[in-house]
């Protein structure tokens, strides 16, 4: 279900989701552990089987993993400026590994099962997002950047492991008063749709970005090498996006991926738009298509919970309603002022504002994403009886006839 230490809103009220009878199974990457079954173990295996097949009925779980598609790992050396590593610690001091990326809206982006508790009942106790990530030693052995690289992890929203609603929202805090947008200077947009090309078909081809395991070729020591736990990219094409449910919205991806890239974005290559989040691969019941067995699998934008929960943490404390606007709106969207399909001028957000028959007294905070908003001959105005908030969500917004120097 949702967590989250905020109110909610009367605009925009969270929804608790259906929490999956397999959640707990569903694991980000555990850091530097290695374990062999024993007998008794394999007993339980046996016996985890066994209840798997009477549940079999179950929507599919976020598996964590990933899979290498093919022969070869075709992943390589990425430097994506608003993709991070997150470090998560749990109440058995235990730490993973995920991936998250900072999202236009002026939020963080990952998966909901790398937040679930694990197993054994540990839960999910605190989590710090690092930037320019330095390589691994020979060994495979992480390194950490510099501390004013790291930002810690602040109020999250998040969805369960099924697939289709594996998507973790969330705030972090600012850095010796630095924000990780200031810093960083990227973000990615995101899509609830992917653009049909000219052949009437709608599977382009995505890179994930994300910081997982990585054995081939083998290390120093025989197994993960310096390009473990590090940004790395693959790319593949995209196949239709599926809807189990209205908010179990899915899309597989076939490029590689191994276990924690989980959260990175699909991104539509070289456009910093994600149309979804990835889970995880390898799943026998997920539909890759067609004669084709295996892919890796995420979450889409098409999830309405996924913007519900971008509404509960930009909006501005005292407002009733959030609006977004965004002078970059992917060509292919319609604009709706909501978080996945913003509106392309400020105007146009408060218009929908006061279009929607708000009460007197009602205020609104209008999201404004980072980017130059031509502002001649308009009015930047509440309706009437009503307050708004402009909030540059993810860098600095410029309003105004004329480019400013150096943009």
């Amino acid at each position: 279900m949702y967590e989250t230490e905020m109110g909610q809103s009367d605009g925009h009220r969270l929804h608790q989701l259906r929490l999956n009878l397999h959640q707990r199974n569903a694991a980000p990457h555990r850091i530097e552990r290695k374990f062999s079954l024993t007998h008794s173990c394999k007993l339980c295996v046996a016996a985890l089987l066994l209840l798997a097949s009477l549940l079999s009925h179950a929507a599919p779980r976020a598996s964590g993993v990933g899979i290498i598609l093919g022969d070869t790992d075709d992943r390589n050396f990425s430097d994506n400026k608003a993709v991070g590593r997150m470090i998560l610690t749990y109440s058995n001091t235990e730490q993973y590994v995920c991936t998250g990326w900072l999202q236009a809206a002026g939020v963080v982006i990952s998966a909901a099962h790398c937040f679930e508790d694990q197993s054994d009942g540990s839960k999910y106790v605190s989590g710090t997002l690092q930037f320019n990530v330095p390589a691994s030693s020979a060994n495979g052995e992480r390194q950490d950047p510099p501390a004013a690289n790291q930002y810690n992890i602040g109020t999250l929203l998040k969805g369960t492991s099924v697939i289709g609603e594996d998507y973790a929202v969330f705030k972090i805090d600012p850095n010796a008063g630095v924000s990780a947008f200031s810093a960083q200077g990227q973000f990615f947009r995101i899509a609830a749709s992917i653009p049909v090309a000219s052949s009437g078909t709608s599977s382009p081809y995505a890179a994930l970005t994300g910081y997982g395991k990585d054995n081939s070729p083998a290390g120093s020591e025989g197994t993960t090498n310096a390009f473990n736990f590090t940004e790395q990219f693959s790319t593949g094409k995209l196949g239709p996006m599926t809807a189990t449910t209205t908010t179990q919205t899915w899309v597989a991806y076939f490029g590689d991926s191994l276990g924690g890239a989980s959260g990175g974005p699909y991104e539509l290559l070289k456009t910093m738009i994600s149309v979804g989040i990835h889970s995880g691969g390898g799943d026998p019941t997920i539909n890759c298509g067609t004669g084709v067995t295996q892919c890796n699998v995420g979450t889409t934008f098409a999830n309405p919970d996924i913007s519900k929960a971008i509404d509960n943490l930009v909006i501005y404390p005292g407002t009733s309603y959030v609006y977004y606007a965004d002078v970059g709106l992917p060509f292919w969207l319609t604009p709706a002022s909501t978080a996945t399909a913003p509106a392309r001028a400020i105007e146009d957000a408060i218009a929908q504002f006061a279009g929607n028959d708000q009460s007197q007294d009602s205020s609104a905070t209008i999201n404004i994403t980072a980017g130059y908003y031509n502002g001649a001959g308009i009015t930047l105005a509440a309706p009437t009886g009503t307050s708004i908030v402009l909030v540059a969500a993810a860098g600095s917004v410029y309003i105004g006839p004329v480019l400013p120097p150096g943009y």
